[in-house]
């Protein structure tokens, strides 16, 4: 093991003591101690552990200050593991440790001024990536807990022992002690996985920037916090939006599911080279989702130039195979010690410089490129049919004349739900002929798939151990995958899928919705996230540590609990939702993407619309309902001929438009937390209080109060079928009453003719509260009832349909 190794994974063993003493609480013996003698048990099967123990041992300037090691560089090292573990948390309070805490959830730190959160803990397990999990009010921790926790541990860590492994030792760390709190003294809401990860990070990022003076007494320049030695790198793609959503209806679904992944592979294809070419390891990635990434590195200039050329060279391939669609904005800011105490530079957020650095790359891309840029005559004689582009080789697939990369996406679309891996390696003709695969700047990712005759096992023989096996919706800890460097890929991948084992088209969704045959799209994502990781965390708590917790806990939301969600799998909402039919079976849906922030799902549109409020639901109940963690949603129905891109335009529209609409309680805060279902009617004279869209609360009060009257689910002949309570005359006029109201809501015409009608058809008793015309709301210039039944009623009567 080379010294860069050595102290990265002393940066990510150096608390291990923390865990075993909570199994021992009764004996009162330091973390340190527990922790040299956890890893120094194992020196006889890797003598590396009696180095490694030393960072457990000696980590804190007191006992630092005491010890005795001839050995200068290893000196250093320590000390280099000691700022790092410093500079990650910034949690110590200076008081005595007590048995007990459980994790503080740190979607209960957030405010951003929106009402006050409440205090959430979790209780101690397992983190397990296909789990959905939410925090409690009250949550008890005890000994037994972190016996049990601990043994599990150690049974896996002795299997990586002989033959160490940074991935699997950081996916081991993950699944044990990712719901272990940090500190013990007081609150705390940092994940002890989440420490150890930034501490490895920084340590290694000391180590690079020292290395050359090491064989001497640096301590003091290890500790100097003036000094600018760390980068904080950025990566965010631009074009993401036309790139998926700008393409024909031809095949669409297959090529845009295969789009967002080869997304995700394109990001990881390049922090991947970042991190080997940078000599870090996948500890100095903060984060990597959603089309963007962020790194801490070495402040060297090494580090500038490979940043430099990595990003020519993916820009380069990109518009060569891409046309300029897609670009790679990639820049950096210069921290030091300082930054890390508020994660702010000159005062400012270190995510709002680094974003804005990104911005001012984004307005300038392909600059050089263009300079250079030549188009022959017959640039545009083939043009791909799916995505637009021109192609000077054309490929015939599905009656369809397409590109080099559509055809490769096409094939990965084919086989993505039965994927099991991804592995990267080099571009191989062989391999490529036998799997399906995707080609990428620096290397070529290959899919191995469930297969009847073939194990993964078998699959993975033909490919080198040095090969980067990503392991989908798992650790990747399994005996199969040992040898291999490992990294866990989580998807949220659930695809409803017709007999033939295809992903269901756009036509099969509509003809498998209920009522109408029609097919829905839904876009969500969280409000105000910028804020969110900016502002945030209070003043003193802003530090990489529970940063890394914050990133890590919503991912996990997105890529892991969306699945679960459209699964029906293990997830159980208390609360009574918007619900149009009955029955626990296969949801028609297929989520094209999900992670980071925000989602986009398509299906059959009683099935989009259910679970749209199933999700806003699962996420309140994820954050524990702090008011500054909300979501909102557009959502649109539509006839499964219609434009893709339209689709997704008008999607966007909505959500934007629920946002924009959201209630303003200062200058800059808003609350939103809204879905807009459709384009509404709305009076003029009210235009601030009459929204198109709806909180989630006043959609599902108003369902709750009124729907159940006028629709029943009934099941005929084992189906589970919508039936109209009411005649479809009545529900005209009470439409027709709503745009009344609409033309004048404060007069009494609406009021009138309402109570009249319902009164008629003997429905007064039931329906009468939406006649109600409330004098208070008509001074205040609020909604009536009769406001928002419109939406509910083309819910239903879209339901009763066919």
């Amino acid at each position: 093991m080379d010294e860069a190794t050595l102290v990265a994974f002393g940066g990510l063993l150096h608390d291990i003591g923390k865990f075993v003493q909570r199994a021992n609480w009764d004996e009162k013996r330091d973390h340190e101690e527990w922790g040299y003698e956890f890893l120094y048990a194992f020196k006889d099967k890797n003598p590396l552990f009696e180095k490694l123990a030393m960072f457990a041992r000696f980590h804190h300037r007191e006992s630092l200050e005491k010890v005795s090691i001839e050995d200068v560089r290893m000196l250093n090292l320590l000390w280099i593991v000691y700022e790092a573990d410093n500079l990650s948390s910034k949690e110590r309070t200076g008081e005595k440790p007590q048995f007990g805490n459980p994790l503080l959830s740190i979607f209960s730190s957030i405010h951003l001024g929106k009402g006050d959160p409440k205090r959430y803990y979790y209780g101690l397990r397992e983190y397990d990536p296909n789990t959905f999990f939410y925090p409690v009010e009250f949550a008890n921790v005890n000994k037994r807990d972190y016996a049990k926790l601990l043994n599990g541990f150690r049974d896996e860590f002795m299997k990586i022992v002989e033959r160490l492994d940074f991935n699997r030792m950081l996916s081991l760390l993950e699944k044990y002690t990712t719901f272990i709190p940090s500190v013990m003294s007081g609150e705390d809401e940092v994940s002890l996985y989440d420490h150890l990860k930034t501490t490895s990070a920084i340590a290694l990022c000391l180590y690079h920037y020292h290395r050359e003076e090491l064989d001497r007494d640096v301590k003091e320049r290890i500790l100097d916090r003036k000094e600018f030695k760390y980068l904080l790198i950025g990566g965010d793609f631009s074009g993401i939006q036309d790139f998926i959503y700008t393409i024909s209806s031809k095949g669409a679904l297959k090529y845009l599911r295969a789009r967002s992944a080869f997304l995700e592979l394109l990001s990881e294809d390049v922090v991947e080279e970042i991190v080997r070419r940078l000599n870090l390891t996948r500890a100095n990635v903060i984060y990597c989702g959603g089309g963007h990434f962020y790194i801490l590195a070495p402040n060297t200039e090494k580090v500038k130039e490979e940043l430099e050329k990595i990003a020519e060279a993916v820009n380069r391939w990109l518009f060569d195979k891409y046309h300029g669609k897609l670009y790679l904005a990639l820049d950096y800011i210069e921290l030091n010690g300082e930054c890390f105490e508020n994660l702010e530079i000159n005062g400012k957020s270190i995510w709002k410089e680094i974003g804005r650095k990104l911005k001012i790359r984004k307005n300038r891309k392909f600059l050089e490129i263009l300079r250079d840029c030549k188009v022959g005559k017959d640039y545009w004689k083939n043009i791909c049919d799916v995505c637009g582009s021109p192609t000077d080789k054309p490929y015939f697939e599905d009656d369809l004349s397409v590109c080099k990369s559509c055809r490769e996406l096409l094939n990965l679309g084919r086989y993505l739900p039965r994927m099991v891996v991804f592995v990267r390696w080099k571009h191989d003709k062989v391999l490529v002929d036998q799997y399906p695969a995707v080609t990428l700047p620096f290397s070529t990712f290959y899919g191995l798939y469930e297969h009847e005759t073939i194990s993964i096992e078998k699959m993975l023989e033909q490919f080198p151990k040095d090969a980067v096996v990503y392991v989908k919706n798992s650790f990747g800890l399994e005996d199969v995958y040992r040898g291999y460097v490992t990294i866990p890929y989580f998807l949220s991948d659930y695809a409803v899928r017709n007999e033939n084992g295809e992903i269901k088209n756009f036509d099969e969704l509509g003809k498998s919705a209920k009522g109408v045959e029609k097919i829905a799209v839904l876009k969500m994502d969280v409000d105000d996230l910028g804020r969110i990781f900016s502002e945030g965390l209070p003043k003193g708590r802003r530090t990489l540590s529970r940063y890394a917790t914050l990133s890590r806990f919503m991912n996990h939301f997105f890529k892991n609990c969306i699945r679960l969600i459209a699964k029906r799998d293990g997830i159980f909402l208390d609360r009574k939702l918007p619900k149009i039919f009955e029955g626990d079976n296969e949801r028609n849906v297929v989520v094209v993407y999900s992670g980071g922030d925000d989602l986009f799902i398509v299906g059959s549109w009683n099935d989009v619309f259910e679970i749209a409020f199933e999700i806003r639901e699962a996420f309140g109940e994820y954050v524990g309902w702090n008011p500054n963690l909300t979501i909102s949603a557009g959502f649109a129905i539509f006839d499964p001929k219609y434009p893709l891109y339209r689709m997704a335009k008008i999607t966007s529209d909505r959500l934007e438009n629920a946002k924009d609409e959201g209630k303003e309680i200062s200058e800059d805060i808003k609350i939103k937390d809204r879905i807009m279902l459709f384009e509404r009617s709305k009076p003029k004279e009210f235009k601030e209080t009459h929204k198109q869209s709806y909180t989630w609360e006043e959609f599902k009060n108003i369902w709750n109060k009124y729907i159940s009257n006028i629709y029943e689910i009934i099941s005929e002949n084992g189906e589970s079928v919508g039936e109209l309570k009411i005649s479809r005359v009545i529900l005209r006029k009470i439409l027709e009453t709503r745009e009344k109201y609409i033309m004048n809501p404060k007069g009494l015409s609406w009021h009138i003719s309402l109570i009249y009608y319902l009164s008629r058809a003997n429905l007064i008793d039931i329906l009468g509260d939406l006649a109600k015309r409330d004098v208070v709301k008509v001074r205040s210039g609020e909604p009536q009832d009769i406001y928002f039944i419109d939406a509910p009623l083309r819910i239903i009567d879209l339901a009763v349909r066919g």
